[in-house]
């Protein structure tokens, strides 16, 4: 039986059988595995409930706004509603020579750096489209690397310290909202004529791959995850053994059940538009199906498959069902209005101009409130990653 046995790897720990196992880890350590949230948070709020707005402002203008932000934002939404439980199944999934230098680890890697060079294309875009585009594979490469990173948690913290580690993790993501927000509520102002709009939307998007990529390298280089040790018997079968506990090797591939999922899916979203298409073109009952609702209408049959696709049984799992449905309510509520509260600023600013009162005032105090609203909300250490 050969045996690759990776403790000897700098990067991982001791094999461990569970949580309950685990000693116990120094402050240091849970700074080390919660550091990176303070980067997620910080990129997240500035893009969102800044720089974006004021992109879109400064592209399409003061009158189709809010109809271009709405098609930036939702594609990239969609794409985070699946990348998420796609990167974390994968890096469930992943073993042998890449996993000796750990699962989550290579992910979170990988998926910062081209999250980092996608950033630049977002900065340099100059047309709605190749925004959308952009922000579409920031969600994706960002959650490719958070998802796994969320995974750390309850991969290496031991039970009696699950509390403290979400709780340091949760304090670090607050600070990372309001170091988001005030960076790029400084350096980004739309008012501004476009040589210094460009200037400061340039260094805060700097800013943020600067911090990004520094508590990554913090995060690869500090936290060490637990190793798995791969065995193989006489008749080549393969498993995974953490401690004295082995279980088959999960393969990355597709079950019968999930292809006709994907299949089913693909299916229905191409029926669902075409006949939409054609109610459009019959006109039919003098109504048209404008792009957003088909938009809408395509995205949650997506959704549905998705849910499918990940083994999401509301009978079987109720608690877990009523966690998916209470937080989708209160998104829903957090983000319809925050996504849209920088127009609303700009114009309190005008009217403040136009009264002769202190815009500066007004935009501060707004965003207070706005920080305030995205406070973030972390799951436990057992739920996985934010969507």
């Amino acid at each position: 039986m050969a045996t690759l046995n990776p403790q000897e790897d700098a990067g991982s720990l001791p094999l461990r059988r569970d949580a309950t196992d685990r000693p116990r880890l120094r402050w240091t350590q849970i700074l080390s595995i919660s550091i990176f949230a303070l980067a997620f948070n910080f990129h997240w709020a500035a893009l969102g409930i800044i720089i974006l707005p004021s992109q879109v402002y400064e592209i399409v203008g003061q009158a189709q706004k809010g109809t271009a932000l709405a098609f930036v934002l939702v594609p990239g939404a969609f794409v985070s509603l699946f990348a998420n439980p796609l990167f974390g199944w994968l890096s469930d999934r992943t073993h042998g020579r890449l996993a000796t230098w750990g699962r989550r680890r290579p992910y979170i890697l990988v998926g910062t750096l081209l999250n980092v060079a996608v950033l630049i294309w977002m900065a340099s875009a100059r047309d709605i489209l190749s925004l959308a585009v952009a922000y579409v594979l920031v969600q994706f490469f960002s959650n490719a690397a958070q998802a796994p990173f969320h995974a750390l948690l309850p991969d290496i913290v031991p039970n009696e310290q699950y509390g403290l580690t979400s709780g340091t993790l949760g304090l670090l993501g607050i600070a990372g909202t309001i170091g988001g927000v005030l960076v790029s509520g400084l350096f980004v102002d739309s008012s501004k004529p476009w040589p210094q709009y460009q200037q400061g939307l340039w260094l805060t998007y700097g800013i943020i791959m600067a911090i990004m990529l520094v508590l990554m390298l913090v995060t690869i280089i500090a936290v060490r995850e637990y190793a798995l040790r791969i065995r193989r018997g006489a008749a080549g079968e393969t498993a995974l053994a953490s401690g004295d506990r082995e279980h088959p090797a999960q393969r990355l591939r597709l079950s019968r059940a999930a292809s006709l999922t994907i299949v089913s899916t693909l299916a229905a979203i191409l029926v669902v538009w075409g006949l939409m298409a054609l109610w459009n073109a019959r006109n039919i009952a003098g109504l048209q199906i404008n792009g957003s609702v088909q938009q809408v209408v395509l995205e949650v049959i997506a959704t549905v498959g998705i849910l499918r696709l990940f083994d999401f049984n509301p009978r079987r799992d109720p608690d877990f069902a009523w966690v998916l449905v209470t937080r989708l309510v209160m998104m829903l509520g957090i983000y319809t209005i925050q996504t849209f509260l920088e127009f609303y600023v700009n114009h309190l600013r005008l009217a403040a101009a136009g009264l002769h009162l202190d815009s500066t005032a007004i935009q501060r105090t707004a965003r207070g409130a706005l920080l305030w609203s995205h406070r973030p909300m972390h799951p436990g250490p057992l739920t996985g990653a934010p969507s």
